[in-house]
């Protein structure tokens, strides 16, 4: 939670008669003044929201307070590196620790460039493109854009998330990239727009295992549930524990819901960042929901799900299974371009992986075309 141990730097003050400085998700300049102003503390630190954006002090000195890049806390590209002895970057600010590489300069020759996908990596690449002069045209096929950063912040806790995708939103109109929501590009859509280059961000569709009552009216996919397409009764069963998996559970189970996950791997959450992972298994075990790693779905019924565990066959009764086995990279349309006009691929629609390696894929790709 932001500023979550203010209060103690505030009770140390009430001590002490040295300046005392306020520290841990101080992430944007009113929370910072605030503190400051209510007399709780006399400085604040920060770090994590000035790797995300390092002119957020002008930027707010300046009125610009729109143009900040947030800071969400995803942990990603600081605190998960730095535990695995790696360089520190930034999901939101690929070009943290990487400045140079990532400046942004004038295009020689500004062209027409069309970007097909509003999620992360094509919202990067729209900014970064129209950044240096070119006239950028976004295509996404839902109502709003977001995409997978849109739905990773239903789960609790993940609401900041949203900042991000209001700051693209904002980035896109101060750009002006012309924006086309609820239109799904195909190769023709590129041809009547005549561009001449397309950054293709298209994502990935969930996979649907091939098992017996798949297609049951009872079974629905992870993210039309996080996106409100689909409903869940009482009693819930997760087809999958990996971070989507879990992180819809934790989401059902603020509902109310009767929630257990299967996971046919060894672990729960082994996707999850390592800084984050203990929190979101103590929410789990909090709100009660079980797991069961090891288990492996044969069937689906509209009783519920029958998996094998340890050599046994089980049952589980269930009113709504939910699947969330991963996501399948949409190669379709990059695949229909490649000969026809300067394409770059980028994000989900090359692997399904962290918004991390999306929004870095879609800064590289508005630097390169």
């Amino acid at each position: 939670a932001p500023a979550q141990y203010a209060y103690l730097a505030e009770e140390v003050k009430k001590v002490v008669k040295v300046p005392v400085i306020a520290s841990n998700r101080i992430n944007t300049p009113e929370l910072a003044e605030r503190l400051i102003a209510e007399g709780r503390v006399d400085m604040v630190t920060m770090a994590r929201a000035l790797i995300a954006d390092p002119e957020m002090p002008r930027k707010a000195l300046e009125g610009r307070v729109d143009e900040i890049r947030p800071c969400v806390a995803c942990n990603q590209g600081c605190y998960d590196r730095l535990f695995a002895n790696l360089d520190i970057s930034c999901m939101s600010n690929p070009a943290a620790g990487r400045e140079d590489e990532f400046a942004i300069r004038p295009a020689p020759n500004p062209r027409k460039v069309m970007v097909v996908g509003g999620g992360p990596a094509g919202m990067e690449a729209a900014r970064v493109a129209a950044s240096r002069g070119h006239q950028v045209t976004l295509y996404e096929k839902s109502s709003a854009l977001g995409g997978q950063l849109a739905l990773a912040a239903v789960p609790p806790g993940k609401g900041e998330i949203n900042s991000l995708v209001s700051y693209y939103s904002n980035q896109m109109a101060r750009l002006g990239v012309k924006v086309n929501l609820g239109q799904e590009a195909t190769a023709e859509t590129v041809g009547r727009e005549k561009a001449e280059a397309v950054i293709v961000a298209a994502g990935a569709s969930p996979i649907i295992p091939n098992m017996a009552g798949v297609n049951g009216q009872n079974v629905v996919t992870a993210l039309d549930v996080l996106a409100g397409k689909s409903g869940a009764g009482e009693r819930v069963v997760i087809v999958g524990g990996g971070q989507v998996g879990v992180e819809t559970a934790d989401y059902l189970a603020e509902q109310g819901k009767k929630v257990t996950i299967l996971e046919m791997l060894d672990k729960i959450g082994p996707d999850l960042g390592v800084t984050v992972r203990w929190i979101v298994m103590k929410r789990i075990a909090e709100k009660g929901i079980k797991s069961f790693s090891g288990a492996r779905v044969q069937e689906i019924t509209s009783k519920g799900v029958t998996y094998e565990k340890d050599g046994a066959s089980r049952f589980l009764e269930a009113d709504t299974v939910v699947l969330a086995v991963g996501a399948r990279a949409e190669k379709k349309l990059t695949q229909e371009l490649e000969s026809k006009v300067e394409v770059y691929a980028v994000g989900d629609c090359v692997q399904a992986r962290k918004a991390l390696d999306a929004i870095y894929e879609g800064a590289k790709a508005g630097l390169s075309v």
